[in-house]
């Protein structure tokens, strides 16, 4: 994985402009040490409909950190208002 990682980076940056339609949810622990949160910032803007939840004192694993909290996250994002779950 580490001796592919700036190919794979810029093959994720050449598929942005097609996936930019696609609702996304991104989630991000405030102190992953892996991948900065500030880029989920910069990452956000290349979609139109996209929601980033910032899950604090958690690191890059928020699905292991907070399984709880991540799956009511996805949850929420994946149901609309009034359907059921």
């Amino acid at each position: 994985m580490l001796q592919r990682w700036n190919e794979g980076l810029q093959e994720l940056e050449r598929a942005l402009p097609r996936i930019a339609n696609v609702p996304t949810l991104l989630i991000w622990g405030s102190r992953d040490k892996a991948v900065a949160p500030a880029s989920a910032e910069r990452l956000k803007r290349n979609f139109r409909q996209c929601q980033l939840v910032m899950m604090n004192g958690i690191g890059h694993l928020p699905y292991e950190e907070a399984p709880d909290e991540f799956n009511r996250v996805v949850k929420a994002f994946l149901f609309l208002p009034g359907e059921s779950r």
